[in-house]
């Protein structure tokens, strides 16, 4: 993330609903940084759950 925060070059930061990504520290962090998010949607009817066998 640092060479993409470094770089110049346009990026969206992509993560899952982890407690760790989710706390109020992660998100001020991001927003802090201006570090793009791509909205997680943790239910879509797009996406197909994942199955373990």
């Amino acid at each position: 993330m640092e060479e993409c925060l470094t770089s110049g070059q346009d990026f969206v930061f992509q993560q899952d609903g982890a407690a760790c990504h989710t706390s109020k520290k992660a998100i001020k962090w991001m927003e802090e940084n201006n570090v793009p998010l791509l909205k997680w949607v943790c239910s879509s009817p797009d996406l197909p759950p994942i199955e373990t066998w």
